[in-house]
Protein backbone atom coordinates (compact mmCIF):
# COMPACT_ATOMS: atom_id res chain seq x y z
CA UNK A 1 0.00 0.00 0.00
CA UNK A 2 1.00 3.63 -0.52
CA UNK A 3 0.17 5.60 2.61
CA UNK A 4 0.24 9.35 3.29
CA UNK A 5 0.45 10.58 6.89
CA UNK A 6 0.31 14.17 8.12
CA UNK A 7 2.19 14.96 11.31
CA UNK A 8 3.08 17.83 13.62
CA UNK A 9 1.86 21.43 13.83
CA UNK A 10 1.12 23.97 11.14
CA UNK A 11 1.44 27.68 11.76
CA UNK A 12 -0.14 30.86 10.44
CA UNK A 13 1.93 34.07 10.36
CA UNK A 14 0.67 37.00 12.44
CA UNK A 15 3.28 39.45 11.16
CA UNK A 16 6.93 39.23 10.08
CA UNK A 17 7.99 38.23 13.59
CA UNK A 18 5.22 36.17 15.20
CA UNK A 19 3.08 33.19 14.25
CA UNK A 20 0.04 31.36 15.55
CA UNK A 21 0.76 27.67 16.16
CA UNK A 22 0.21 24.88 18.66
CA UNK A 23 2.30 22.50 20.71
CA UNK A 24 1.88 19.36 18.61
CA UNK A 25 5.10 17.35 18.67
CA UNK A 26 4.46 15.15 15.62
CA UNK A 27 4.88 12.00 17.70
CA UNK A 28 1.69 10.21 16.61
CA UNK A 29 2.30 10.76 12.89
CA UNK A 30 5.93 9.71 13.21
CA UNK A 31 5.04 6.49 15.03
CA UNK A 32 2.36 5.70 12.46
CA UNK A 33 4.81 6.34 9.60
CA UNK A 34 7.46 4.12 11.17
CA UNK A 35 4.97 1.34 11.90
CA UNK A 36 3.58 1.24 8.37
CA UNK A 37 7.07 1.47 6.82
CA UNK A 38 8.30 -1.36 9.05
CA UNK A 39 5.33 -3.43 7.85
CA UNK A 40 6.56 -2.98 4.27
CA UNK A 41 4.34 -0.16 3.03
CA UNK A 42 5.44 2.87 1.02
CA UNK A 43 4.96 5.87 3.32
CA UNK A 44 4.98 9.62 2.66
CA UNK A 45 4.94 11.74 5.83
CA UNK A 46 4.02 15.42 5.57
CA UNK A 47 5.67 16.83 8.70
CA UNK A 48 5.20 20.30 10.22
CA UNK A 49 8.54 22.12 10.33
CA UNK A 50 8.02 22.90 14.03
CA UNK A 51 7.55 19.25 15.06
CA UNK A 52 9.81 18.45 18.00
CA UNK A 53 9.56 14.65 18.03
CA UNK A 54 12.46 13.08 16.07
CA UNK A 55 11.65 12.35 12.40
CA UNK A 56 10.86 8.80 11.26
CA UNK A 57 13.78 6.36 11.33
CA UNK A 58 12.41 3.89 8.81
CA UNK A 59 12.64 4.58 5.08
CA UNK A 60 9.86 7.16 4.97
CA UNK A 61 9.66 10.04 2.50
CA UNK A 62 9.38 13.15 4.69
CA UNK A 63 7.97 16.34 3.16
CA UNK A 64 8.03 19.46 5.37
CA UNK A 65 5.13 21.93 5.52
CA UNK A 66 4.52 25.25 7.26
CA UNK A 67 0.96 26.57 6.93
CA UNK A 68 -2.36 24.84 6.26
CA UNK A 69 -2.21 26.17 2.68
CA UNK A 70 1.32 24.81 2.28
CA UNK A 71 0.17 21.36 3.41
CA UNK A 72 -2.81 21.44 1.04
CA UNK A 73 -0.54 22.45 -1.85
CA UNK A 74 1.80 19.55 -1.06
CA UNK A 75 -1.00 17.02 -0.78
CA UNK A 76 -2.80 18.06 -3.94
CA UNK A 77 0.52 18.26 -5.81
CA UNK A 78 1.75 14.86 -4.65
CA UNK A 79 3.01 12.84 -7.62
CA UNK A 80 1.01 9.66 -8.34
CA UNK A 81 -1.70 10.85 -5.96
CA UNK A 82 -4.19 8.40 -7.44
CA UNK A 83 -2.03 5.52 -6.16
CA UNK A 84 -2.46 6.52 -2.50
CA UNK A 85 -4.41 3.84 -0.66
CA UNK A 86 -4.79 5.48 2.75
CA UNK A 87 -4.38 8.93 4.28
CA UNK A 88 -4.05 9.40 8.05
CA UNK A 89 -4.33 12.98 9.29
CA UNK A 90 -2.42 13.27 12.55
CA UNK A 91 -1.26 16.87 11.96
CA UNK A 92 -2.56 19.58 14.27
CA UNK A 93 -3.64 22.31 11.87
CA UNK A 94 -4.28 25.93 12.83
CA UNK A 95 -7.93 26.85 13.29
CA UNK A 96 -7.46 30.55 12.55
CA UNK A 97 -5.37 32.88 10.42
CA UNK A 98 -5.13 36.64 10.36
CA UNK A 99 -7.33 38.20 7.71
CA UNK A 100 -6.41 41.82 8.43
CA UNK A 101 -4.09 43.76 10.75
CA UNK A 102 -5.01 47.34 11.59
CA UNK A 103 -3.55 50.12 13.69
CA UNK A 104 -5.41 52.07 16.39
CA UNK A 105 -7.15 54.21 13.72
CA UNK A 106 -8.38 51.22 11.75
CA UNK A 107 -5.84 51.61 8.95
CA UNK A 108 -4.45 48.40 7.52
CA UNK A 109 -0.82 47.74 8.50
CA UNK A 110 1.65 46.01 6.17
CA UNK A 111 5.16 44.66 6.57
CA UNK A 112 5.97 45.33 10.21
CA UNK A 113 5.54 44.00 13.71
CA UNK A 114 2.22 45.11 15.18
CA UNK A 115 1.04 45.46 18.74
CA UNK A 116 -2.44 43.97 18.35
CA UNK A 117 -4.38 41.76 15.98
CA UNK A 118 -7.89 42.98 15.24
CA UNK A 119 -9.53 40.15 13.26
CA UNK A 120 -8.92 36.55 12.55
CA UNK A 121 -10.74 34.16 10.23
CA UNK A 122 -11.21 30.42 10.45
CA UNK A 123 -8.81 28.52 8.26
CA UNK A 124 -10.17 25.81 6.01
CA UNK A 125 -9.06 22.41 7.16
CA UNK A 126 -6.75 21.73 4.27
CA UNK A 127 -7.75 18.14 3.87
CA UNK A 128 -11.50 18.18 4.21
CA UNK A 129 -12.60 20.63 1.54
CA UNK A 130 -16.09 19.62 0.41
CA UNK A 131 -16.82 19.34 -3.29
CA UNK A 132 -13.26 18.75 -4.40
CA UNK A 133 -11.65 15.53 -5.54
CA UNK A 134 -9.54 14.57 -2.58
CA UNK A 135 -7.89 11.68 -0.84
CA UNK A 136 -10.05 9.11 0.88
CA UNK A 137 -9.17 10.02 4.41
CA UNK A 138 -9.37 8.62 7.90
CA UNK A 139 -9.47 11.91 9.76
CA UNK A 140 -10.25 10.78 13.28
CA UNK A 141 -9.58 7.60 15.12
CA UNK A 142 -9.32 6.33 18.66
CA UNK A 143 -6.84 3.50 18.35
CA UNK A 144 -4.53 2.30 15.62
CA UNK A 145 -2.24 0.45 18.02
CA UNK A 146 -2.28 -2.79 15.96
CA UNK A 147 -0.46 -0.84 13.23
CA UNK A 148 2.39 0.51 15.36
Amino acid sequence: MRIVITSGPSYEPLDQVRRLTNSSTGELGTLLAEGFAEAGHSVVCFRGVAATFPPPLWPVEVIPFTTNDDLAKGLFGLPAREEVTLVLHAAALCDFKVSEIVDEKGNEVHGQKVSSIEWAERTPMALSTPGQQSFHALSSFTSLSPFI
